[in-house]
């Protein structure tokens, strides 16, 4: 679920929030307009975040700046963008691959060297090149084949 930007209410909890723990915390109508203006690409969860670290921080005695919450976060666009460039290796096969990816690259990496183990159990052999150049539902087929049968599964388990 992709995460909105702050809302106007949003950000006036976290003003609150702040008035909360540093009584003698004020801002004018334009002072409280640019927390609200800065704060709005950036999402609650991250900057109630920065204020609860700020809270219980070593400078917890002042009140946050604006710039002291707000440093070191990514706006929603930088972290989707940073999803897309970031760059991971699968450490099954070691293929390099964008992270929004890897999760699905990983979860067909497993059972590839799940079906591999099966195979070689019965004395066949298949490899990762087979298996990467056939169709879905035939992985499927095969993997129905191989799949542990549940009884025999918490037996090994031990349940």
């Amino acid at each position: 679920m992709k995460k909105k930007k702050m809302t106007k209410e949003e950000s006036q909890k976290i003003i609150k929030k702040i008035k909360a723990y540093y009584y003698y915390f004020e801002l004018d109508k334009d002072s409280t307009r640019i927390w609200t203006d800065k704060m709005q690409p950036y999402s609650f969860e991250d900057v109630d975040r920065k204020v609860e670290e700020h809270i219980t921080g070593e400078d917890r005695q002042n009140p946050p700046r604006i710039q002291d919450l707000l440093r070191f976060l990514l706006t929603e666009e930088q972290k989707a963008k940073s999803k897309e460039e970031y760059l991971v290796n699968c450490n099954l096969c070691g293929r390099l691959m964008p992270f929004k990816e890897y999760e699905t690259h990983y979860d067909k990496c497993l059972s590839f060297e799940y079906l591999i183990a099966r195979a070689k159990k019965e004395h066949k052999e298949i490899t990762r090149e087979q298996l990467e150049n056939t169709r879905q539902d035939v992985l499927n087929k095969l993997y129905e084949k191989y799949k542990p049968e549940e009884t025999n599964l918490k037996a090994q388990i031990g349940s």
